[in-house]
């Protein structure tokens, strides 16, 4: 029998190598494919915009129920990262269903589930409930994935991009399909109120509470409506009338749920109201010589303030991250006007904190209170009396510049608080989506090392390189 060749047997054994090779790829293949999305793609955004948080992770982790999600849209028509997110999402639970529909083929698609072209379907067959995700729409006008600027498009006709928020709109979808639970939050007008933030309302919303944008006139309505489960009072700069006092101080009587931000001290019957709950607000700004951003002190000295969070709170007991106040009123606690009251302060200041009235009248340093909530059990449930004394906490100005901060946080755990479990905290703020700068602290040094320095460093290496070659 002839020997095969050295030649031969090479080839053979290379035929072999490459055909074990093939049959291990395409196995890596058949296996990577079966892995959700979640899995196999990877989240390379400049913001991060497919990585979901802890908050959506725990919904998703505790679901029991099943929840369709179905994407109607014309195919090639759909922003990518609608598509890409909304495909992500729905693999991060076995209760989760994806589906894409072209409403082109299947033109029926649009009356079925009462929608239009380019949103997501979010519904649960056993709560027979259903909500609508629009893939984009304008900010503050629709619970949009991506939001673009109104006034950029009235103004020059050009759709300029805001928000990318689809964490935040599936996660309150899903939350809200799997509910059962349907509560109302009102807002209160008549004392020159500071405009309640569109922002939070759509938070508030995301928590799957039902936020009603027309606020209540109690003189005008003569009553709080049947369905009030939570009243919000944002930064009254006018008394309230005794008659107002007196309807307030019967909703609370009946179980009711009341959350003031306040930003005054001379008024004597909200004064009466807090002090009846163990609060007194004090006169003047408070400062904190302990608990203040150095970094801002040129600008507001230590009237910038990094408030405690008090671990005793269910408000504040998950927060981990700092909150910044810009010149907050300041509170002490006094005892309620009934036993059966219990004041937990979950804002304060170190004991380096004082008040600061004018240049000529300024407190010793203390624990001052920003914000406190107060509960009492009555015939009618138990009733929840929750004051913050900053408006900075929840002002656009303060939570947009400076994002990063908990203050948001802190004001909607304030608010699903009310609700004794039966509401949880999902709302998850947008990202941005707007450019994002480096900026070099010295562009000469920088711009010198890699326009000159490095080129000629790596031409010179080479050279020597191929001179050393060359003479071997």
């Amino acid at each position: 029998m002839k020997r095969m060749s050295k030649n031969a047997r090479m080839g053979t054994y290379a035929f072999g190598l490459s055909a074990v090779a093939l049959v291990i790829v395409i196995v890596v293949n058949l296996i990577v494919g079966q892995l959700p999305t979640s899995v196999t793609q990877l989240d390379i955004s400049g913001n991060r915009l497919y990585e979901v948080s802890s908050t959506t992770t725990d919904l998703l982790d505790s679901l029991d129920k099943d929840v369709e999600l179905i994407l109607i849209g014309e195919e090639g028509r759909v922003d990518e990262r609608v598509v890409k997110f909304t495909e992500k999402y729905a693999s991060l639970s076995s209760h989760l269903s994806y589906s894409y529909i072209d409403p082109v083929a299947y033109p029926s698609v649009l009356e079925t589930y009462e929608t239009s072209s380019n949103t997501i379907v979010v519904r649960c067959e056993e709560t027979g409930r259903q909500t609508i995700v629009y893939g984009s729409g304008f900010e503050g006008y629709s619970g949009a994935m991506i939001t673009y600027d109104p006034n950029a498009y009235m103004s020059s006709q050009v759709l300029q991009e805001v928000n990318f928020d689809g964490e935040g709109q599936l996660t309150a979808a899903v939350n809200y399909v799997t509910s059962d639970i349907t509560k109302h939050v009102y807002t209160l007008t008549g004392h020159s109120e500071a405009e309640f933030p569109t922002s939070l309302g759509a938070l508030i919303e995301k928590a799957g509470l039902t936020y009603v944008a027309e606020p209540v006139n109690l003189l005008m309505d003569g009553a709080l409506p049947e369905d009030c489960d939570l009243l919000i009072i944002n930064v009254p700069a006018t008394d309230l009338s005794a008659d107002e006092l007196e309807m307030l101080t019967d909703y609370l009587a009946g179980g009711g749920d009341l959350l003031m931000v306040m930003d005054a001290a001379g008024l004597p019957n909200f004064n009466t109201l807090m002090e009846t709950y163990g609060l007194v607000m004090q006169e003047g700004f408070l400062g904190d010589s302990s608990r203040y951003y150095s970094a801002y002190a040129s600008a507001y000295g230590h009237f910038c303030i990094a408030p405690e969070l008090s671990a005793a709170s269910d408000i504040t007991s998950d927060i981990t991250a700092d909150a910044l106040l810009l010149y907050p009123r300041g509170m002490v606690q006094v005892d309620p006007a009934r036993e059966s009251i219990t004041v937990t302060p979950f804002l304060t200041t170190s004991e380096n904190g004082y008040l600061f009235v004018d240049e000529n009248t300024t407190s010793d340093e203390g624990t001052y209170i920003i914000g406190a909530a107060a509960t009492e059990e009555t015939d009618g449930g138990t009733a929840h009396f929750t004051v913050i004394s900053s408006a900075s906490l929840i002002s656009e100005s303060v939570t947009s510049f400076w994002s990063s901060m908990s203050n948001l946080d802190i004001f909607m755990n304030a608010v699903t608080a009310n609700f004794d479990g039966e509401v949880a905290n999902t709302s998850i703020p947008a990202k941005s989506l707007s450019v994002e700068y480096v900026y070099v602290t010295n562009p000469s040094l920088w711009g010198g090392l890699f326009v000159l320095v490095l080129p000629l460093a790596a031409l010179i290496g080479g050279l020597v390189y191929w001179l050393r070659r060359r003479k071997r």
